[in-house]
This record gives structure tokens, C-alpha cells and sequence, in this order.
């Protein structure tokens, strides 16, 4: 399987130059040779293709089909003309570009194959050498963060995991990752913030993507997002998901029945309890806590219950735990960074509103 997807980097090179070679044999030719060879160059490119060479990289490809059809009924200047074009095509190819990906696929089957074995120990080894040569890979500190949460050194996971999301923030896997980990170390708060993090940052394309990210939202007991995405993998798929579907409404159908569940996700009110506050020089005063109702965006305004006269604070930032949040919910134990207050003016035990 994985000598089929992809070849040694040496081979590759071998390979690379002598695309060039042909490319540069298609622009000196002209006539019959030109479209001969031209032919040639796209029937072999296209075996390279399927067998993962530079696969999703060479551009114009679709290009040269089309090309290569049309010119067994067009004048030879047109062809000419339409050569010249394929080899343009073939000059803008980003070549350094190209080895990369294949490299870093190649390093990133190798990791799926030893987290298959469950050789955790290969994995830890081989991903830190990689992280040497591609410091920027968000999939690497992935498989190198699951060998270390097999190994049961959460510790070691977790820093790797959020090392990850600092690297490449829209590489949802290591924020799902951290999710499950603080799952099982009993941080619903944390855990809930992660998978909030990740889902938001997925962006489905099968019935399977859109049947994950559902199972995602019941996670965290999103059911109407949840909903909405096994419909949409159902369309997809022919019925394949719809017991999970009705699994799904039925627990949404408990949801809307629950009065305290209602009120728990009213979006359209707000309410944090203050359990600590803090000044940082420089940014202003933050309030710790834990939100019991609604949801609150940055830039969003909340009042001071029961204040007299009545206050109104701008909420400028959300922190959790080390990351930056646009929006918080229900659930959610988060810092609010808050903007038109003194930290006299508040106290321990005051909750902040928003009607």
C-alpha cells in the first residue's frame, strides 16, 4: 500500500527532472512531434498521478486532457499555440513545493501505519525527527500527541497537542485531541472549550466529514447543529446515517422538554457568576468564573446585576486557559477581559447579565 502511494525521494528527483526534460522537448518541437510528444508527457503523467506522485500538485492537468483531445481536429497552428500553453502550464509548476508535499505525505503514512501497529514508541521517534525538518507541521505534533496519550503521559500530550494549535490554529485534530484528554481527566470545562475549538474549525466535504462533526455537536449536546448535519450527510449517502439522525432528534425532542435544559442555552440571555478578578497591567481587569446561562461574544455588552446606578461593561476578550475564544457558552469557565469598569466596582459573587 505504501509503496504504491508514493516513491523514495530519490526516485522522485529522477522523476522530477525528467518531467522537465520532456517539457522542454514538447516547446522545441513542432508538428506531428510536438503533439507526440505532448501525448506521450500526458499519458505518463497520468499513471505518475494515480500512483500519488505529485497528486493534487501539477497544474493545467485538466487542462491538458482537453488539449490533447482537441488537437486531433484542429490546424496545426492552433495546436502549436495550445503546446505552448501546456508548457507555460508545466514552467509555473512550484517544484520545490511539490517534493515537500510528497515527502511530508510520506512521513505522515509512515506515522498512520506505526499508530496502526501501535508502536508508539517508533511514532515518538520517527515525529520528532520530522519536526526537525517540517517545525510547521500541525499533523506531525498530532500523531507524536496521540503516542504520548497512548504511553498515559497526558502531560507530555497536552503540551504537544497545544503546541500544535499554536503552530497552524485551523488544524482542528489537536483540538479534539486535547478535548478527549481533558475528558477523561474529568475537565468538563476544558474539554467542552476544545470541542468547541475543533468543531468550529472543520470544514466538511463527505457525508462522512458532516457524520463526524454531528457526532461532535452531540458531544457537546449541540443537538440541532447536530441535526442539521446528519441531514446533510443522509443526502449524501443514501439513508446510511439515518438511525443516528433519529437517535439524534430523540434527544434533542428531550432537550426542548427540559425547562432547566431551555434556559441552561437561552441565547438570548446571559448570566456569569464573578469567582475571582484580576488587573493586568496593560490590558485591564479580569473577571473568572463560570457561565451558567446564555452566551457572550467579544465586543458584547453585559450589566452588573442589581447595580445602582446601573453599570454597563464591554466585554474586549475571553481567555481559556491560554487561548483566545471569540464566543463562550453555557458551561464554559473562561477569563473576561473587561473594558469601562474599576476593579472596585466589582466583587466576588456579583453576576454580570445581558437581557
Amino acid at each position: 500500500m505504501k509503496e504504491f502511494l508514493y516513491m523514495g525521494m530519490d526516485e522522485y528527483k529522477n522523476k522530477v527532472g525528467e518531467y522537465r526534460g520532456r517539457v522542454d522537448e514538447v516547446k522545441s518541437s513542432s508538428g506531428q512531434k510536438q503533439y507526440d510528444a505532448a501525448s506521450d508527457l500526458f499519458t505518463d503523467l497520468a499513471v505518475d498521478i494515480l500512483k500519488g506522485v505529485g497528486k493534487g500538485i501539477f497544474k493545467g492537468v485538466s487542462f491538458i486532457v482537453n488539449t490533447v483531445q482537441e488537437m486531433k481536429k484542429e490546424e496545426e497552428e492552433k495546436n502549436r499555440l495550445a503546446l505552448q500553453n501546456i508548457a507555460n502550464s508545466f514552467a509555473e509548476i512550484d517544484l520545490d513545493k511539490m517534493m515537500y508535499d510528497n515527502e511530508k505525505m510520506a512521513i505522515e503514512l509512515d506515522l498512520s501505519t506505526y499508530l496502526l501497529e501501535e508502536d508508539y514508541n517508533k511514532i515518538i521517534t520517527y515525529a520528532l525527527e520530522a519536526l526537525e525538518k517540517f517545525p510547521k507541521e500541525a499533523s506531525i505534533y498530532c500523531y507524536l500527541g496521540r503516542a504520548y496519550r497512548r504511553k498515559n503521559q497526558n502531560d507530555k500530550a497536552i503540551e504537544v497537542f497545544m503546541t500544535g494549535t499554536v503552530i497552524d490554529p485551523e488544524y482542528y485534530e489537536n483540538y479534539i485531541e486535547l478535548a478527549e484528554i481533558y475528558v477523561e481527566l474529568g475537565d468538563n470545562n476544558k474539554s467542552r472549550i476544545c470541542y468547541y475549538e475543533g468543531i468550529r474549525r472543520m470544514k466538511p466535504e463527505s457525508d462522512w466529514d458532516y457524520r463526524n462533526r454531528a457526532e461532535l455537536y452531540e458531544i457537546i449536546e449541540e443537538y440541532a447543529k447536530a441535526v442539521e448535519d446528519y441531514k446533510k450527510a443522509i443526502s449524501m449517502s443514501d439513508n446510511t446515517y439515518q438511525w443516528k439522525l433519529d437517535s439524534c432528534l430523540e434527544k434533542l425532542a428531550l432537550t426542548n422538554k427540559n425547562p432547566c435544559s431551555q434556559e441552561v442555552n437561552n441565547g438570548d440571555s446571559f448570566l456569569f457568576v464573578i469567582e475571582d478578578l484580576i488587573t493586568i497591567q496593560g490590558r485591564g481587569i479580569i473577571a473568572t468564573g463560570e457561565i451558567q446561562k446564555g452566551s457572550i461574544k467579544i465586543n458584547q455588552q453585559v450589566e452588573i446585576a442589581d447595580s445602582q446606578p446601573l453599570k454597563v461593561i464591554t466585554v474586549t476578550g475571553i481567555d481559556g486557559f491560554n487561548m483566545l475564544f471569540d464566543e463562550a457558552k453555557a458551561g464554559d469557565n473562561v477569563g473576561l477581559l473587561l473594558k469601562g469598569i474599576k476593579k472596585t466596582d466589582l466583587k466576588k459573587g456579583q453576576k454580570l447579565i445581558r437581557h
